[in-house]
């Protein structure tokens, strides 16, 4: 950090000057907003905007799926979720995790995803263990443990390919659960507020990897998940008052 900077001790202290810097993740922008003081420099404010969904995103990334879990464990039951559509999504994420950190992207741009990754694991657990199939459940760990180290050795064009295939693949993961509800008439036991912010979430994203990544294989991915996710809230609005038959004779 240049001693310039370090001359604002009067707005903020070093070790605050430092962590602005951080966060923004741009060296002249922080010159601009803590030494100019100018605010309305474009490229620097769009920068802002873009680093607070960012970190609006990882916030809302590490409690996003929370409400299932919470509404599986409650009724003890996973109805109306597609196992399918959580494996695929999950090896999914893996691959956009791993894609980025290895193509040195800010963890902001990608990082929620890793979070929806742990809440993806923790809700296949649930769904083998309450629908009782205890061998894949048994064998979950050593399949994560193969897969894992499969995505750590694998070469950056093997990445990118595979950053590639899981556009089609994404597409793929959500129409198990889009099936299931069409089928069922209803959307079970599914989170209304996973399903919409999974509709915000792609919007927020198109814009931060436009500042921060701006990688076309990403950017297509997420106007793609846009599409998906808001076919599966289009579902829960039409299903709002439908219920699964235990339910009702509740």
């Amino acid at each position: 950090m240049s001693d310039g900077i370090h001359a604002v001790g009067h707005l903020l202290p070093p070790a605050g000057v430092a962590l602005f810097e951080m966060l923004l993740g741009s060296e002249e922008c922080t010159r601009v907003f803590l030494l100019k003081r100018d605010f309305t420099d474009p490229v620097c404010l769009s920068l802002m905007l873009s680093k607070c969904l960012s970190y609006a995103m990882l916030l809302s990334g590490a409690i996003i799926k929370v409400p299932q879990i919470l509404i599986i464990l409650k009724n003890r039951r996973a109805a109306g979720l597609s196992l399918m559509s959580l494996v695929m999504e999950l090896v999914c994420y893996s691959i956009s995790i791993t894609y980025s950190y290895r193509r040195g992207f800010a963890f902001s741009s990608y990082g929620e995803t890793a979070l929806i990754a742990v809440q993806d694991i923790s809700l296949i657990f649930l769904v083998l263990a309450l629908s009782n199939r205890l061998g894949l459940l048994a064998l979950s760990p050593v399949l994560l443990g193969l897969w894992g180290a499969f995505m750590f050795f694998a070469t950056g064009d093997m990445l990118k390919l595979m950053q590639s295939a899981t556009i089609p693949v994404l597409l793929l993961s959500r129409l198990p659960q889009i099936i299931s509800n069409f089928r069922n008439g209803h959307t079970g036991d599914l989170s209304a507020i996973g399903v919409f912010a999974f509709c915000i979430g792609p919007l927020a994203r198109i814009f931060t990897t436009l500042k921060e990544a701006n990688d076309p294989i990403i950017l297509l991915g997420f106007a793609l998940s846009l599409l998906v996710n808001g076919t599966l809230a289009a579902q829960m609005i039409y299903y709002w008052n439908s219920r699964p038959a235990a339910q009702k004779e509740d």
